[in-house]
């Protein structure tokens, strides 16, 4: 079981290259029991962002059929890199990372990431450990691209 320090310090390499990419986001690692699959949804039940009504003009969305393939085939070239399985799940209750789509509201944003996570302790010891992750593409200013649209397959 993961310590607390573990779990509240973010990790580094050393190298700068490496660890301007290591944030103090979930650290699906912590996870208990560990296990090396994460498990996404296109789907839009099971909640949002908690930051999302501020950032975005209306609800999300559901990604279209085309932004969907293209999530499938990244997460899978993911998983042939990492060892990590991505494994999609049809609630948003059973998901640890929700795909949509919104109006952004910033200017110059094609997509946005929130995350949380939670834990629970005792002593010194991680005894709990949850994570979730949104990912919402813009579909307005960024829609041409995002959107997948045939100009720019």
């Amino acid at each position: 079981m993961p310590s607390v320090a573990d779990i509240t310090t973010t990790p580094a390499s050393g190298l700068r290259h490496i660890d301007a990419l290591l944030g103090a986001g979930p650290g699906w690692n912590w996870l208990t029991p560990v296990r090396q699959t994460l498990y996404y949804t296109f789907a839009l039940d099971g909640g949002q962002a908690q930051d999302v009504g501020t950032v975005v003009a209306a609800a999300p969305v559901a990604l279209n059929a085309a932004q969907r393939d293209a999530t499938v085939q990244v997460l899978q070239q993911l998983g042939a890199i990492t060892g990590i399985r991505f494994e999609p799940v049809a609630s948003g209750d059973d998901a640890d990372i929700h795909l949509g789509a919104a109006d952004i509201l910033a200017g110059g944003i094609s997509g946005l990431t929130s995350s949380r996570w939670s834990y629970s302790y005792s002593g010194e010891t991680v005894v709990s450990y949850t994570a979730d992750s949104w990912v919402y593409l813009d579909n307005a200013e960024f829609d041409a691209v995002n959107g997948l649209s045939p100009i720019h397959n």
